[in-house]
């Protein structure tokens, strides 16, 4: 069974630590290159630098490339080295879970706060499963889990569709009971050891299928 869920925001952004200083680095190159274009040391019309040597504009241009390539780089290794990190954390304490990376759509937060959880929930965390039900983990080095959901009030697992008006994306839905109400915990799954792009097609449903195998040893296990 497939949900679906209208998001216009999507995905929600992870706000890296090292994005500040990732668009510092674009700024300060595009604006080395403007400079040199304004000041005339780069003539674009006869394909020469002020200096009579094209080698210059190569040197300029590698210089905007690599300077591109730290901006990405910085925040997508500060993203993996956390998650490495949250899951080191995880797996020490819960050595016998089926671990995975979540990001956050619109309804994420208020639902995780609907089902009790104790802090705001972040852009990215780690999700454990077992036959007990499911924690949700963040931070680089967490204590706790911010948020635990009993098998026994786990109503139902599926594959929810997110559409976000331009692209669509896979997602994993958890229908809880909590107080005699059913809601829904929906969100992207990724890997836990490559988290930068969604999981989709057969792998978001390999994995929805994995939990729901997790979640039932627990009632295959009570009959």
């Amino acid at each position: 069974m497939t949900g679906t869920e209208n998001s216009r925001s999507g995905p929600r952004r992870r706000r890296w630590r090292g994005s500040g200083a990732s668009a510092i680095i674009v700024v300060c190159a595009a604006a080395f290159v403007a400079l040199r274009v304004t000041s005339g040391s780069l003539d674009f019309t006869n394909g020469q630098g002020g200096h009579g040597d094209a080698a210059s504009l190569l040197l300029d241009v590698a210089a905007v490339l690599i300077a591109l390539v730290i901006a990405i780089g910085i925040p997508a290794w500060i993203l993996w080295r956390r998650g490495q990190r949250r899951n080191a954390v995880i797996m020490e304490r819960q050595p016998d879970v089926l671990l995975f990376a979540g990001t956050t759509v619109s309804s994420t937060r208020d639902s995780a706060r609907t089902l009790g959880a104790h802090v705001q929930l972040r852009s990215w965390f780690g999700c454990a499963v077992n036959e007990r039900g499911i924690n949700i983990w963040q931070g680089a080095a967490p204590t706790q889990p911010v948020l635990t959901i009993a098998s026994a009030d786990i109503a139902a697992v599926q594959c929810a569709v997110i559409n976000t008006g331009r692209r669509t994306f896979q997602a994993v839905s958890f229908v809880v009971d909590a107080g005699g109400s059913a809601h829904s915990f929906v969100f992207l799954m990724r890997q836990p050891r490559r988290p930068l792009f969604p999981l989709q097609g057969q792998q978001a449903e390999s994995l929805v299928n994995q939990i729901q195998a997790r979640l039932r040893q627990r009632a295959e296990s009570e009959e």
